[in-house]
């Protein structure tokens, strides 16, 4: 009987570890989730204006800093602020204005030559938009400088009301 026992005893055991060994189930290849609460940079579009070299709208990305931006456009112009935060953090569809050194010294200097301006700088004039802008520098190309302060209503998109709107800013 003792042998029986030890006999049957054993074969459960046997039973157990064949069992173990013989019924592995086949272990799933799991794959990372996805995390999706990463967010994404995207693009945004800004323009800037003003005392830079390539005013203009621009895509830059979303977590973009004013610097970039300035950096973008060409940089500044001699004639530029340094009153400027170049941290400044960009959001889309803003417009950054970069404007001129305040100086005190003569009158003249805020004044806008009609004859030297750069895009930029004839950007702005009140009215007078990228397109008129280029017009002006287009037109004394093609025909010399201005001769008069009068001259400028001969470009097309210069009004009788933007001329005098901007008769006391402007000079040859």
């Amino acid at each position: 009987m003792k042998k029986k026992k030890f006999v049957i005893g054993t074969s459960i055991i046997l039973l157990i570890i064949f069992g173990l060994i013989f019924n592995k189930k086949p272990k799933l290849e799991t794959k990372p989730e996805e995390n999706t609460d990463v967010v994404v940079n995207s693009d945004i579009k800004v323009q800037i204006i003003g005392e830079v070299h390539k005013p203009g709208v621009y895509e830059i990305s979303s977590d973009a800093r004013l610097i970039d931006l300035i950096n973008l456009s060409g940089g500044l112009t001699v004639d530029a602020s340094d009153d400027i935060n170049m941290v400044q953090k960009l959001s889309d569809g803003i417009i950054i204005r970069i404007l001129k050194k305040n100086r005190d010294t003569d009158s003249n200097t805020n004044k806008i030559s009609i004859n030297n301006g750069s895009l930029s700088e004839l950007m702005t004039l009140k009215g007078v938009g990228e397109a008129t802008a280029s017009r002006i520098i287009e037109y004394r190309e093609l025909n010399g400088p201005f001769l008069t302060i009068n001259d400028l209503k001969k470009v097309s998109g210069i009004s009788e009301k933007i001329f005098n709107d901007n008769l006391e800013i402007i000079q040859l």
